[in-house]
């Protein structure tokens, strides 16, 4: 009966994989043309600002974003230190997109009218990620599993062991602080870290 799981939690594994088929892909550039290291690229829904999924830029500042066909609505964003955001929107995603260079240009403030704030919804810091938990959409009552649940890369096995993409060691090893059936209202925290 185990090895019968087991199995077919690696066969599943392997078919989220493999959905996973299209790319975005690019180079960051900063404004003196030279390569934007661990800036933050992210996939959101349109509709609701939700996130499909993200990824940082090597050294080179090359990135490649995995995604699924998406029908709907979407926007890319490249987000960098001391630096303009940039975002493309899509209608849809059909097939793998090669962005070219994106060069990113400097923040500099002149005349403000208004000032808005946003927050990104995803960050990477090194060896870090940091979600802003207002980002994902769930109910206020929900429990944390359900919220933990909808960032990508995040597992959450049949014995509430938290795992993160393919690393062995548990997400919350270090942090036992909370359940994953506490509720978030009960949970007073705006930001989600990984290791």
């Amino acid at each position: 009966m185990g090895k019968r799981l087991l199995l077919l939690v690696l066969l599943l594994n392997i078919l989220t994989l493999d959905a996973q088929k299209l790319n975005l892909s690019g180079k960051v550039l900063s404004f003196e043309k030279k390569p934007v290291e661990n800036a933050t690229i992210y996939l959101l829904k349109k509709k609701d600002f939700s996130i499909i999924n993200y990824t940082s830029s090597n050294r080179e500042g090359n990135f490649s974003l995995k995604t699924d066909e998406l029908a709907e609505p979407s926007i890319l964003k490249v987000d960098a230190e001391k630096m303009v955001s940039y975002s493309k929107n899509f209608e849809n995603i059909g097939k793998s997109i090669s962005l070219g260079e994106i060069e990113l240009e400097r923040n500099s403030v002149t005349d403000i009218q208004e000032v808005k704030l946003t927050a990104s919804p995803v960050k990477i810091k090194k060896d870090t990620i940091e979600f802003n938990a207002s980002s994902i959409k769930v109910r206020p009552d929900s429990k944390i599993e359900k919220l933990l649940k909808q960032i990508p890369g995040v597992q959450i096995d049949n014995d509430s062991n938290t795992y993160f993409e393919d690393r062995d060691d548990l997400i919350l090893k270090r942090y036992v602080m909370f359940s994953l059936t506490m509720k978030l209202n009960k949970f007073a925290r705006n930001k989600t870290q990984t290791p």
